[in-house]
Parts: C-alpha cells; structure tokens; sequence
C-alpha cells in the first residue's frame, strides 16, 4: 500500500479508536479518511430493511439528501439490496456489487449519487446484526483503485473494533458520565489498564475472572493463565501506550484456561486521547472486555428482574410487554385484571427507571442483543 506511509496510518488508527472512545468524534476520523482517500465525501451509516432502522454520521454531505435517503432513496439504493448479505470485514466497491452500466441506470445513482459529486464508492462492512449493516463508505466521482482498496482491508479490523466499542460504551452511557454501578450491570468483564498492564478498574465480573477464573494479578500486572498467553497480552497493552508509527491497536484474544474449559474472549482497544476518560484520577492505555462463555448467561426477563428487583409477576407481565401486548391483552393472557396489570406497569415504570412502555420494551430488547452473542 503506498497510498499513506506508516505515521499517517497510525494517526488514523488513533482518530478511529478516539471514536470508538467518543462516538462525536467519528466527524474528524471520516473527515481524515476523506481527505486520505480523495474522496468526496465519507460516511458510517446503519442500513436495515426499513428507514427506521438506518442512521448516518455523515458530516460532508448534505443533510436534506441524507433526509431524503432515510424517507425514501434507502428503498431503491441497488447498492444495499445486492450487498445486504455481505458479512462484517468485508471491503467492496460498487463495481464489485454490480456492473456500472446497471448503477448508471438507476433513479438511486441519477437522482441520489450524481447531485452529490458520489459516484463511485468503496465500503468496509463493521458489523452485521440481526439483518442490518453498519458499514464506513467513501464516495468520489473517480473510481477507487487497488491501493484504495487495500487501505480499506487494512482498516477493516479496526473499524470492526471500534464499531463493538461503540454499541458496548453506549449501552453503559460511558460517553459523558460513568459509574461502578453502570459497569457492574455489565455481565461481561471490563478492565482499564495502564500501559505497565496494571489494572487501573476492574468491574465486579472482571474481578471474579481474576479470582480464579481465568486472569490474574502478578506482581500488580494483569496475566493469563499461560505464559504465551500473557505475553501476547502484555504485547498488545504495550502497543497501546505507543505513539506515532509504532503505535499498536489492540486487538481480540482467546485465553486458554485450561482443560474442560473454553477460553476467555477478549477485545481490547487503546485509550489515547489525553484526557483521563470515565472520571478516573489515573490516564488508562487501554480497555478490554473480557467473555466467560462458560458463564450461565441469564435471559432478558431474568436479568431485569435480577437487576431491578422486579416480582415474579411483575416480570411475567414485562414479558407479555416484550412481546408486544397492550396491558388489556398482557392482563388477559396471564388472567388478571385490567388494574392488577396497570399496578404491575407503574411498579414496572417505578423499578426500572422508564416511562414508557416504549421505553421498557428497549431496554428489554438492548438486552436480550447482548445476551444472543452481540456486542
């Protein structure tokens, strides 16, 4: 790839994984990548089968276009309906998804593409979840060549990462305001480490893991359970703290635990932006997430009701919720009245710190994401 040398490259990955950090900051890294690139414009966009389930970050193009795609050009975009299938870490081009002389001929391409100077395109899919894509794309009226390509295949783990880093700080709302308690409703392990792979914050299931279950502390260092393991670990942590073309990016390890147990999943990303990120007095250098999947993982219902302290009725009726009923229907099919049902919806409200049933069923959902194996 001559496209970048490695300096340039490395500020990329570190303008990528402060939007992991910070979703505002996803503007400037695709700014960057626009302006590497030469592209027109350069997007991170969520397509699913409706409008309703698209979003964009898109901070060079048009916002009325953007609003017209959402009302109306995401149903005739060929782009999409031909790719929808592609899976996370793929890298195409829209000559890769179908011959230019159909695109040309599309009311998309006429109507949409071509007003905005959005020819041609290249797309690195981040993740797929239950049928919808989030994908980064660049657009330019040239068309993009190998070197444009193999940067994006280059790029495509990262934006993967930083995607993942993305949905699991947002569920936590990491963003402006943290606390032990948020992190503790985590199932999963979250660590910030320093760049000496000293644990800086361990939430309640990573400091399980490090009670026997399969990390632990030496010396104040965070280590697995093997040798080779733990320096593939402290190798990766090291990258995090380097600056400049050294800098590394983290990455995603199976630690192996032994006999009759499956490894521990990690993801592990750096934190290099110098502010001190979740109000900690100490600047970590990097956060992982760690997955027992030996871990007996409660469903959505047992959770809330674990969670917030909901009764065995008042759960049931939050399932019916879920589900879609009304609270006649919800009422009717657990054969109670309509009042006992609109005293378990309040207690409900009152527990779980919603409003709305709206409100409730995604929370319910947001949950029930996590626990099918999502991020």
């Amino acid at each position: 790839m001559n496209m970048i040398n490695e300096g340039t490259f490395a500020a990329l990955i570190a303008a990528i994984y402060d939007a992991a950090i910070d979703f505002n900051q996803w503007s400037q890294a695709l700014c960057e990548i626009s302006r590497i690139c030469a592209s027109h414009t350069t997007v991170l966009t969520r397509q699913g089968d409706s409008p309703v389930e698209s979003w964009s970050v898109a901070p060079q193009c048009d916002r009325i276009y953007y609003e017209r795609y959402g009302h109306y050009y995401h149903g005739v975009n060929p782009l999409w309906h031909r790719a929808a299938s592609a899976a996370a870490g793929t890298v195409m081009t829209d000559a890769m998804i179908m011959p230019n002389s159909e695109l040309v001929r599309t009311e998309f391409y006429n109507d949409f593409l071509v007003p905005q100077r959005l020819g041609s395109m290249l797309s690195a899919v981040a993740l797929v979840e239950q049928g919808r894509q989030t994908v980064i794309a660049a657009h330019r009226q040239p068309d993009f060549g190998p070197d444009h390509v193999s940067l994006f295949q280059r790029l495509v783990p990262h934006f993967q990462r930083a995607v993942q880093l993305n949905i699991r700080l947002a569920e936590l709302e990491l963003h402006h305001q943290a606390s032990a308690e948020a992190l503790n409703r985590l199932e999963q392990g979250a660590l910030l480490v320093d760049a000496s792979a000293c644990v800086v914050f361990a939430n309640r299931e990573a400091e399980r893991l490090l009670d026997g279950g399969g990390l632990r502390l030496a010396e104040g260092a965070l280590h697995a359970e093997t040798v080779a393991d733990t320096m593939l670990l402290h190798e990766l942590l090291a990258g995090c703290a380097r600056a400049g073309a050294d800098a590394g990016s983290g990455g995603e390890l199976a630690l192996s635990r032994g006999p009759g147990r499956a490894p521990l999943s990690l993801l592990l990303a750096p934190l290099r932006s110098g502010a001190k990120p979740f109000g900690l007095a100490q600047r970590p250098a990097a956060i992982l997430f760690v997955t027992d999947p030996d871990r007996a993982i409660l469903s959505p219902l047992d959770w809330v009701r674990k969670q917030f302290g909901l009764t065995a009725a008042e759960a049931s009726f939050a399932g019916e919720i879920m589900m879609g009923a009304g609270i006649q229907a919800a009422s009717d099919r657990l054969q109670i009245s309509r009042s006992t049902g609109r005293t378990h919806l309040a207690r409900i409200f009152e527990k779980t710190g919603t409003h709305r049933q709206a409100e409730l069923v995604r929370l319910l959902l947001q949950r029930g994401h996590v626990e099918n194996g999502r991020p």
